[in-house]
């Protein structure tokens, strides 16, 4: 799996698998963003707010403020 320090990162993750340790988890981010990000393989337009969201389980820097 990625380094933390090099996922995207989501302030909202909403589903994420159980694996252990942590590092290992994939998740699907809540969080709507201008666009998805490049790893993004499920990403879906959504109208309220207007913006994208990744639909497919990733892995994500979870938590962190995203810029």
């Amino acid at each position: 799996w990625p380094p933390v320090e090099d996922r995207p990162c989501c302030e909202r993750c909403t589903a994420c698998t159980l694996m252990l340790p942590d590092e290992a988890n994939t998740c699907v981010c809540g969080d709507i963003v201008p666009k998805c990000h490049q790893g993004c393989s499920l990403c879906e337009r959504v109208d309220t707010p207007s913006g994208y969201q990744c639909k497919s389980f990733e892995y994500y820097n979870c938590g962190t403020k995203c810029p």
